[in-house]
């Protein structure tokens, strides 16, 4: 309750008592943090991130606790318009038992619309055009994402190896304008890769490298007639989705 929450105190007229009002709070990424160090908190009882294991392979076998940070590049949509190359870090953390990982991950980037797809004004007297506030087209971009991953190829023993790995998530994305605005919207993330990955009797790490695929609704054409985008020999309606195609990179520790 203490995420979803925040109070301010009012006194009252004749005797001096306060009030508590509670009102929700409007921050979703604070919330989104602060979970992740909760999250953390019962992975870290959850894992046996403690235990001593008389040999490697009973430590693949029990839940571990992982983290991972990394970095992406790619190229996404918004409503359709083409951001170019973006360059998102992120973070996960998670469980992982054998094959098989869950856990959660937070994306960022910075985003920056064209010149062409933000609305402009003229100035009086002068031949060129200027934007219409500070920081119109530019914002941030973030997602929090629950995901699974299992490795379907496996080659190696119990204290090294490579991987194959398929993955799938749902989550939350929402672009922040700097002039103004939120977009938020659910995101469907699914990727594909390799990992190369050493596991000692305390701690494990590793680098994975692979594709991500992610999917997200529009709202700006529900009710677009059909239409021909390109040549074509029989018009519709446009895609009802945006895609962001991202190549992946992350250095994997744990315990």
């Amino acid at each position: 309750m203490l995420f979803l929450f925040s109070g301010r105190e009012h006194r009252n007229r004749s005797d001096g008592s306060c009030v508590y009002s509670v009102m929700p709070n409007r921050r979703p990424w604070v919330i989104a943090a602060l979970a992740l160090v909760t999250l953390s908190a019962s992975l870290g009882d959850t894992a046996d991130a403690g235990r001593r294991y008389r040999s490697r392979k009973e430590r693949a076998e029990a839940w571990l606790l992982e983290g991972g940070v990394g970095f992406r590049i790619g190229s996404s949509l918004v409503h359709g318009i083409d951001v170019g190359t973006i360059k998102p870090a992120h973070l996960e953390l998670g469980l992982r038992n054998g094959r098989l990982l869950l856990a959660a991950e937070y994306q960022f980037a910075t985003v920056q619309l064209p010149d062409d797809a933000i609305e402009q004004e003229p100035i009086a007297g002068a031949t060129t055009v200027r934007n219409i506030g500070i920081g119109v087209g530019r914002g941030l971009m973030h997602q929090v994402t629950p995901l699974a991953r299992y490795s379907f190829g496996r080659v190696g023993e119990s204290d090294a190896g490579s991987d194959l790995f398929i993955e799938a998530g749902l989550g939350l994305q929402q672009y922040r304008w700097d002039a103004g605005g939120v977009l938020t919207r659910p995101a469907l993330s699914f990727g594909l890769g390799g990992s190369f990955w050493g596991l000692g009797r305390e701690r494990h790490g590793g680098l994975a490298m692979g594709l991500r695929v992610t999917l997200s609704p529009r709202k700006d054409n529900l009710h677009a007639p059909p239409a021909c985008g390109g040549p074509c020999d029989h018009a519709t309606t446009p895609t009802s989705l945006d895609r962001t195609i991202l190549f992946d990179v992350t250095l994997m520790f744990g315990k």
